[in-house]
């Protein structure tokens, strides 16, 4: 997926860049969504498994004393990394972004697989609700999700790069309409609207 540069926006807390952790954070979240993806797909032995758990939970045990208040992490922030590099978010990545229009690309690996080679429907609902909710917050002090729909047009093919967009459909005074739509090529593959409320001044 190619790579966008995207200014730290406004909102962010004081003393957070979208470069933090370097390179080196940006090839951990990579290689956790491999080894998720990887878990997903697979079928093991028992004592492989042991194996795997000890590693896993070894790995866990000696990055929990660097955990530090949701403000301060470093997932989240990273604009530059599919998912804006948080392990729990689809990862996509922008391709052009200002005031009018959101692009972006998203592929999507076997965590998110449903049933025969499908998509399953929540991580398209989670998928709309990052890309509209990134949009909505563009240029302004912050929004909330306040109703999100879904239609389903056609199955969402895992591990082929989709295309996703956002635009601003209607506002009205705070209430702040978002749609949106994924494709694969020409063909439409869902639809969303999103109704945001955006948050006063200083309002967390």
């Amino acid at each position: 997926m190619p790579e966008v540069h995207i200014p730290a926006h406004p909102w962010w807390p004081s003393g957070m860049r979208p470069d933090r952790g370097g390179q080196q954070y940006a090839s951990l979240v990579e290689s956790l969504r491999e080894l998720v993806d990887t878990v997903a797909g697979i079928e093991a032995t028992h004592s492989e498994l042991v194996r795997a758990t000890v590693a896993v939970s070894a790995i866990s045990a000696e990055l929990r004393d660097h955990v530090v208040p949701g403000d301060h992490q470093i997932a989240g922030t990273r604009l530059d990394l599919p998912g804006r590099g948080h392990p729990g978010v689809v990862p996509y990545i922008p391709t052009s972004w200002n005031v009018d229009r959101m692009t972006a690309r998203v592929r999507f690996g076997r965590t998110y697989l449903g049933d025969r080679a499908a998509v399953h429907g929540g991580a398209l609902s989670l998928l709309f609700d990052e890309i509209l909710g990134r949009f909505a917050n563009h240029g302004r002090e912050g929004a909330r999700t306040a109703r999100l729909q879904v239609d389903y047009r056609q199955v969402v093919p895992l591990d082929r790069d989709l295309d996703v967009e956002a635009w601003v459909s209607d506002q009205r005074g705070r209430k702040l309409t978002i749609a949106g739509r994924l494709a694969n090529g020409g063909h439409t593959l869902a639809e969303a609207e999103a109704l945001f409320v955006v948050l006063h001044k200083g309002q967390p």
